[in-house]
């Protein structure tokens, strides 16, 4: 758990979209390509311009009608950055330490599926392993329990 939840601090403290549709991260990323290649983006070159003749990012929809956002990468040796689009279908918007709780959860869960996890486990594993402040009230985690949901875990 504690590389865990230091790998969950990339997240960083803002919102983000989280796509929940059915498509796998490869067939993303052959989607996006294959319309990158489709339009004889494929050259960091080309790539760039059209990127750059749209204020620096672009959309694109693929099979399952989902959005992505298109922009320059910032990892060496990948110049493509690919994130769902805000409101896009199959996204919902979350912040992160919502998140980073989920995801906690989720693997907390797994390792004691006997066990629901209610506001006062959820609580402790924020401070121990996120070093988050406790959620404060049901309408606080009503987010995470929805999040929850549809990451599969039935209930909080």
């Amino acid at each position: 758990m504690p590389e865990v939840a230091a790998r969950l601090t990339t997240l960083g403290n803002s919102q983000m979209d989280v796509y929940t549709g059915a498509l796998l991260p490869a067939a993303i990323a052959e989607g996006v390509a294959g319309y990158l290649s489709e339009y004889h983006l494929l050259e960091p070159g080309a790539y760039a311009g059209w990127l750059q003749t749209a204020g620096g990012y672009r959309l694109v929809t693929l099979s399952d009608q989902s959005e992505w956002v298109l922009r320059w990468g910032e990892v060496p040796g990948s110049y493509a950055h690919i994130h769902p689009a805000r409101y896009s279908p199959f996204s919902i918007r979350v912040k992160a330490s919502t998140l980073k709780t989920a995801i906690v959860v989720c693997i907390w869960h797994r390792l004691s599926p006997h066990e629901q996890p209610h506001l006062t486990e959820i609580n402790q594993l924020r401070r121990a392993w996120l070093q988050l402040p406790p959620m404060r009230s049901v309408e606080e985690a009503e987010g995470l329990r929805r999040l929850l949901t549809r990451l599969t875990l039935k209930e909080t």
